[in-house]
């Protein structure tokens, strides 16, 4: 009995310290196996990382925190935030046939937990939670056009925003655009 317990441990090992072999076929493609064949070289492995993660908790209060822990408010929520639209400027000129691009603003602090974003174009909600909406002159209607952002906490109160105004032009074959 014991001699069937240690070939069964012998076996067992073997098994447990099986590698993995690359070979490759007609075609050139690799291909990996846990037997050797013809012509199959062991691949070297190495132990995989595993890295702990933080608890939920941890993360949502670094999440939360970002720019608050900095100023000493020991994770309270913000009252206020400054917002800046960055992209288009301030009375942009744009032409109707121009490429779509992506509107940008900048926030500070970062936006809470339960807080949203909210951009409008001329007065219509277009994005929620979107950072950077794209905006296609093509699709718009020429002339002025008004981009608002809006910060609005958890309750749905207006907390901050900014908004600018530009143009879309549209040339004709009569007078081109500027």
């Amino acid at each position: 009995m014991r001699w069937y317990v240690l070939i069964m441990a012998g076996l067992l090992a073997g098994q447990a310290m099986a590698g993995i072999y690359k070979t490759y076929d007609k075609n050139g493609n690799a291909i990996y196996s846990d037997a050797p064949s013809g012509g199959a070289e062991e691949v070297q492995t190495r132990e995989t990382m595993v890295v702990p993660s933080l608890p939920r908790q941890v993360i949502d209060q670094k999440l939360n925190m970002g720019d608050a822990k900095k100023k000493g408010a020991a994770g309270a929520e913000p009252s206020s935030y400054q917002v800046k639209i960055t992209k288009p400027l301030p009375d942009a000129h744009l032409q109707h046939g121009d490429e779509a691009f992506s509107m940008e603003f900048e926030l500070t602090p970062n936006l809470w937990k339960g807080h949203h974003v909210e951009i409008y174009l001329n007065g219509e909600k277009i994005a929620r939670d979107k950072y950077s909406p794209k905006l296609d002159p093509a699709e718009l209607p020429r002339g002025e056009q008004r981009l608002e952002v809006v910060i609005v906490n958890a309750r749905g109160v207006k907390v901050a925003s900014d908004a600018i105004n530009f143009n879309v032009f549209q040339g004709s074959e009569i007078a081109p655009a500027p």
